[in-house]
Parts: C-alpha cells; structure tokens; sequence
C-alpha cells in the first residue's frame, strides 16, 4: 500500500485537480487537454483503490493504515461536483470501507489532542460533502450529454445508503447527529422526496420511493438515538423553512392513506416512523391540527 496509494492518488489528481480548478474559475475553462483525457481513465485508480480497501478491511489495522495514507483535501476534491457522476460515485463505494469503529474517512495517525481535533475537523467537512451531493448536480463537460433524472436520483441514493451505513457505528451516528447541518438537510431531502413521489414519473418513483422510506428512517434513528444532542427545533431553522418542510413531509408520510398508488411502497414501519416523529415533536393543539387535515388520522 505504501507504493500503490501515493501513486494511484497522483493519477487521479492528474485530472480531478484540473476538473476542479476549470469549475472554480468557469470563464478560464482549463479543463485536462485532450490527449491526457485520453491517456488516462482516473476510474482505473479509483478501482484499485477500492480493490485495496476492500481487501484490507478483512484486518482491522490494515484497513487502518489505508486510511491514515490519504488525506482529506484528495477525497473532497474527488467528491466535488467538478467531478463526472461515475467518479463520485466510486468515491462513494471507497468511503464505505473508511467506516471504522472510531473514525471515518481519513486518519490523521497521530492521537494528541491537537490531531483529535483535526480529526473531527476532516469528518464534520466530510459530511458536509456528502450532504451538499444530496442536492448538487454534477457538472459536465463540454459537449457531453445531461445526465438523466435516473442518474440523479441514484446519485441521492447513494449518499443516503452511505450515511446509513456511518450509523452501524456509535461513533458515525454521532457524527450525523451532532453535525449542524444533516438533520435539516435530510428533512429537505424527504420534503423533496415526497413531493416528486407525487409528481408520478416512471422511470424514477421506485427510486423516489427508496428515499422517502430510508429518510425517514434515518431521520427517526437519529433524532431517537441521539434525542440528548439534537435540538430539533434549532436543526430545522438551519434549513429554509425548515419547520414548514418537517411538518408537511412527515404529515403525508404518517397519514398516507394508501388508497393512491402513487404512495404503494411507503413501508409500515417507516409510517410508524414518521408517526412517531411528529408525535415527539407536536404539541397536542398542533397534533390535533394536523388531524383535522387528513380524514385517514383516525
């Protein structure tokens, strides 16, 4: 790994770093030059990667050591929007192995109090990357053809899944609860959710059903687990119409009727989750608001 990682990372600097700079100052346009472009494929070392990781977590030091061998600028940079679907998307896949009982991400190796800090530092910037590609848009370059609302959708997807995953540790969902930011942004991505699972469009309402139910989930893991450090209230206003988006996405969710197929594969548990959710949240005066809206409320 020492020989393989620095080498593999300066491959996909080659054109990553380029892709980045060419989208922070759009009028130079300096995008990698063709021939480059075409010499080398950074997937081809984001796979080794991979590969690598993959092996290496079967050993709790190995896994480790691949860590602490890549620093944090790298991944973001890899993670940007700059970057084509299919590379973020393999970053993706990479970060999952990085999920360890104490960290997440890269390593800083050392453990004073100062590098404790950095650490946390690299894993709250790391989320906030993760939470921005929720809702970013990968950019393209010239010429290339949009990305399809499938491709799109499944972009989301894949970060939930990521997410869900950090909360198979104590440490990962820790990290989610405390940060400044998810909360809100997750309501803001079940408030969109919803709103496209009613603007029926075929080939993505499965897929918009797959992030209702895994938000919401999230959201009451979360916000249960961890009810000591998350001040819901505060977290909804760090979002616009934060409260407004709360209250309206879980409401549909909660009293779906299930009459509409529209709403077919909104799981029971996840209602039961959404149930629970506004029920811990709403006074009785606004609880019975709410009911007076939906005739399935009972």
């Amino acid at each position: 790994m020492s020989r393989l990682i620095p080498l593999s990372v300066k491959t996909i600097d080659l054109i990553a770093m380029p892709m980045a700079k060419a989208a922070s100052k759009p009028s130079v346009k300096s995008y990698p030059s063709e021939r480059l472009m075409c010499d080398v494929d950074p997937l081809d070392s984001l796979d080794l990667l991979h590969l690598t990781a993959s092996n290496a977590s079967l050993v709790p030091e190995t896994i480790l050591l691949f860590w602490s061998s890549l620093e944090l600028d790298h991944i973001l940079t890899w993670l940007s929007r700059a970057q084509p679907l299919a590379q973020i998307t393999l970053v993706l896949q990479l970060l999952a192995t990085s999920i360890l009982p104490d960290s997440f991400g890269p390593v800083v190796p050392e453990h004073s109090k100062s590098n404790i800090l950095r650490q946390t530092k690299s894993e709250v910037m790391l989320v906030e990357r993760l939470l921005n590609l929720l809702f970013d848009v990968p950019q393209l370059l010239p010429d290339e053809e949009p990305y399809t609302a499938s491709e799109l959708v499944q972009l989301r997807l894949d970060v939930l899944r990521l997410l869900r995953e950090l909360c198979t540790t104590q440490h990962g969902g820790h990290l989610l609860a405390t940060h400044a930011l998810c909360v809100g942004r997750l309501v803001r991505l079940l408030h969109d959710s919803v709103l496209a699972m009613y603007a029926y469009k075929e080939n993505t309402h499965n897929m918009t059903l797959a992030l209702v139910n895994g938000s919401v989930l999230l959201l009451a893991h979360l916000t249960t687990s961890y009810r000591e450090v998350v001040d819901l209230r505060v977290r909804l206003a760090a979002v616009p119409s934060g409260v407004h988006k709360h209250l309206v996405a879980l409401s549909r969710v909660a009293f779906h009727d299930g009459v509409s197929v529209l709403e077919n594969g909104i799981r029971p548990e996840v209602k039961e989750a959404a149930h629970r959710m506004l029920d811990e949240h709403l006074s009785l005066e606004e609880g019975d608001a709410v009911v007076e809206l939906f005739p399935s409320a009972g």
